[in-house]
């Protein structure tokens, strides 16, 4: 009997944001649905991404709504909810969640935060609920450093964090510079927020040495505060 895989990432909402985009595409992208299916992956969490950039939102609300029509249109899939955990893994189908990689996918850099958490609510309507927001990407946006920079928590990543209180969205740390990692650590603890923290897809520093990895301390706390750790895969060539 095949192994029921849970994956807490992927880039297939981004992939369909393109024009001509196929969700059955294996030339495409790795994650397509056939792929899925071969690798018995029984919940998959999609991603929607947007870089740091202008009207970033858009890319945001747009992905959000594909999420809506492939969950609602799409025999393979269905939404994935509490009332679905058990027995799951032996679903024919695959049950998708939604989660944000980049908070500039509902604000970007030019828009006043208030009217970016209407977009959030809007993209959070659009999906019926949201797994896990990731602060950052690569790269520094308004929100804290990625994993390329070295800032860490910046205002307006503190008035996110005081926004998800008690809305049971959890927050990524897979994308986040150390000092960001920290300063959402501190400041959750501090003024006692209650947010479930996780990395949906990295791996360990220790093993390898790279920004993108975790340090044994981040991971350690991770995992000291129930959080998860999803890997990534790789091929070693």
């Amino acid at each position: 009997m095949k192994t029921p895989i849970i994956d807490l990432h992927c880039d297939l909402l981004s992939y369909l944001n393109r024009p001509n985009s196929d969700i059955n595409n294996t030339d495409d992208i790795g994650c397509a649905i056939p792929y899925l299916k071969q690798g018995n992956v029984k919940l998959q969490v999609m991603a929607i991404f947007a870089a740091t950039e202008a009207q970033s939102h858009q890319k945001g609300i747009e992905q959000s709504k594909i999420f809506q029509s492939i969950s609602s249109n799409n025999a393979d899939l269905y939404h994935f909810g509490k009332d679905h955990l058990e027995n799951f893994d032996q679903k024919e189908n695959i049950g998708i969640l939604a989660s944000l990689e980049n908070a500039s996918a509902f604000c970007d850099e030019e828009q006043p935060l208030t009217k970016g958490f209407e977009n959030l609510e809007r993209i959070i309507d659009n999906v019926g609920n949201l797994f896990y927001i990731g602060l950052t990407h690569h790269l520094e946006n308004r929100f804290g450093g990625g994993n390329f920079s070295k800032a860490g928590l910046k205002d307006d990543g503190k008035s996110l964090l005081d926004y998800l209180h008690n809305k049971q969205i959890a927050v990524d740390f897979s994308h986040t510079s150390d000092a960001l990692a920290y300063g959402i650590l501190d400041y959750i603890s501090k003024k006692n927020i209650n947010i479930p923290i996780l990395a949906s897809h990295s791996n360990y520093r220790q093993i390898f040495d790279h920004p993108r990895n975790l340090p044994d301390d981040i991971a350690k706390e991770i995992i000291s505060r129930q959080g998860l750790i999803g890997l990534n895969l790789f091929v070693r060539l």
